[in-house]
């Protein structure tokens, strides 16, 4: 009995979140178009403790014999406004958070979104999100798909982006990041789709798509190893034994798409504000990245 009822005070606990999160972006300016068929988020003492279960973009799994929330879904919502919310990390059995086109959401990423160690879908764009990217997001190991697509996101994509292992899709373009692609994203071998066009990104390619072949098998690749960038540079991958991985097959690197062959993807300048990759391109290189990447070649100027 006293088992049952830790239970299902967790279940309350779950659903007062959610009317924090409710409070937190202006649910009472929502209307009611949003609800579709699930139920209006209301709660009281009276209220069955997983009856957060029923409401509108919200659904839940059983864990451990009891409903726990594992997805919400705020896609679309216009009149959503205000900021993500720490307490947001107390969902701690969420498998999804999807905000695409909550076009008013402002604000950063909360720190403490390592604690949804569950979280395996992460949509955040098309919105006035803003910040960097926080340093534990990259601690989440089962999330499969990152999308931040336009958003006013800053910083630099960090070479902890290759911890996540089981990553499939990678989409951050349309936003303001910097710096160079952290060279262990080429190791992700789950890796499907990388969108990261119109942004500020700079630095040499790394070689996507495209595996280091050794005597113990697939190596991960880190600035650290012996053999992670050879003398000769990137583009030299191939004589460490790379070979093609398939399973990328969307990629955007940039704004452009290229008819050319590969080989001559280089320009002398590119348009500010855009991503500005360095020379030499990666001698190998997945084919769907090789459609939509330059490399711009440094002019000196005339004497």
């Amino acid at each position: 009995a006293a088992a049952a009822a830790a239970a299902a005070a967790e279940e309350r606990k779950e659903c007062a979140t959610l009317m924090e999160l409710y409070d937190a972006f202006g649910g009472d300016g929502w209307g009611t178009k949003w609800r579709g068929s699930g139920a209006n988020w209301t709660l009281s003492k009276d209220s069955p403790p997983d009856v957060c279960c029923s409401w509108s973009r919200v659904r839940c799994k059983s864990r451990s014999k009891r409903k726990r929330v594992t997805r919400l879904s705020f896609d679309g919502m216009k009149k959503l406004t205000g900021a993500i919310p720490s307490s947001l990390a107390e969902l701690s059995f969420l498998e999804t958070l999807s905000m695409k086109d909550a076009s008013r959401l402002s604000g950063t990423i909360p720190a403490n979104i390592s604690q949804l160690t569950a979280l395996k879908r992460l949509s955040i764009g098309r919105n006035k999100l803003s910040g960097t990217l926080p340093s534990t997001l990259w601690q989440l190991q089962n999330v499969k798909d990152l999308y931040f697509k336009r958003t006013s996101l800053s910083g630099t994509l960090p070479e902890a982006l290759s911890q996540l292992s089981k990553l499939e899709t990678l989409d951050v373009s349309k936003s303001k990041l910097s710096g160079s692609l952290p060279l262990g994203l080429a190791w992700l071998d789950r890796l499907k789709t990388v969108e990261v066009s119109e942004n500020r990104l700079s630095g040499r390619v790394p070689p996507l798509g495209m595996r280091q072949a050794t005597t113990h098998g697939v190596a991960p690749v880190t600035h650290s190893s012996p053999i992670a960038v050879p003398p000769q540079g990137l583009s030299s991958v191939a004589a460490l034994g790379a070979s093609p991985l398939p399973s990328i097959t969307t990629c955007r690197l940039t704004s452009s798409t290229f008819t050319t062959p590969y080989s001559v993807h280089r320009i002398a300048s590119a348009k500010r504000g855009r991503n500005q990759f360095s020379c030499p391109l990666p001698t190998q290189l997945a084919p769907a990245c090789q459609r939509t990447v330059y490399c711009v070649e440094f002019t000196p100027p005339a004497l």
